[in-house]
């Protein structure tokens, strides 16, 4: 065979190599496609399915949404753990349903504190909150501020505290008293400065601290005629000095 003619031989069996892989790349080409479309065609029906699904719980919860909105203060807090004072009232609105107190806590708020009744409390409250009375409350975990300042909480419970419930409230007080370092400032400021300052300050002090107090001021010259009246005083005699505050 001729030089030329092998060649020509080669040349004709690589252009039949080549045009058998040209339709093999062309077969492979369309299974790709159509797999492809096929994919495409079921994730578009799962995502019609998951929107169908959703929409359903949508409604659903929609549903949930409407029934909780009428629900009580408390039941809105869910899991939210409640918080917890025992308070020593010194102010009461019934109509207005505004009270405030002093309380002492060991791992929170500890000063003069207002509070409102919620719904469930006042339709299960069968008592009347009394001026001078030490209740334990269970407060809703938000706290909010009243139009003077004060710490403003929603209570829940309400009940009256117990003697252990008052000695623990005193134990608390011995722990976080501001009175020492109250005392050692008030020796070099005025009558009627110590008054403005105690009369915010004394929610934290034991009845010990209040009667040393009260026996300070007397000694400054403190009497009920002073133009600005203290409203420190132990708990027996609260209902008397808020009164006629």
């Amino acid at each position: 065979m001729k030089k030329q003619e092998v060649i020509v031989d080669i040349l004709i069996k690589i252009l039949a190599i080549l045009l058998i892989l040209y339709f093999i790349l062309l077969c492979i080409k369309g299974t790709l496609y159509n797999n492809s479309d096929d994919a495409y065609r079921s994730t578009e029906s799962i995502i019609e399915n998951n929107d169908t699904v959703s929409t359903e719980k949508n409604v659903y919860t929609m549903s949930d949404v409407d029934t909780n909105t009428s629900e009580t203060d408390e039941e809105t807090f869910g899991t939210l753990e409640k918080l917890h004072y025992i308070i020593d009232i010194t102010y009461v609105n019934s109509d207005d349903n505004t009270y405030r107190g002093n309380t002492s806590t060991d791992n929170g708020y500890s000063g003069i504190i207002e509070f409102k009744l919620s719904e469930t409390a006042l339709n299960k409250t069968n008592m009347s909150i009394e001026l001078g009375n030490t209740y334990n409350v269970d407060a809703s975990p938000m706290i909010e501020t009243n139009t003077d300042g004060l710490p403003l909480i929603t209570v829940t419970n309400i009940e009256m505290a117990s003697n252990d419930d008052i000695d623990s409230l005193e134990d608390i007080r011995k722990a976080i008293s501001s009175y020492t370092r109250k005392r050692i400032e008030y020796n070099s400021m005025s009558l009627d400065n110590i008054i403005i300052d105690a009369n915010s300050s004394y929610a934290t002090w034991t009845q010990d601290e209040i009667k040393d107090y009260i026996d300070f001021i007397n000694s400054k010259g403190y009497t009920a005629s002073n133009d600005i009246k203290s409203l420190v005083c132990l708990r027996e005699d609260i209902k008397e000095i808020y009164s006629a505050n």
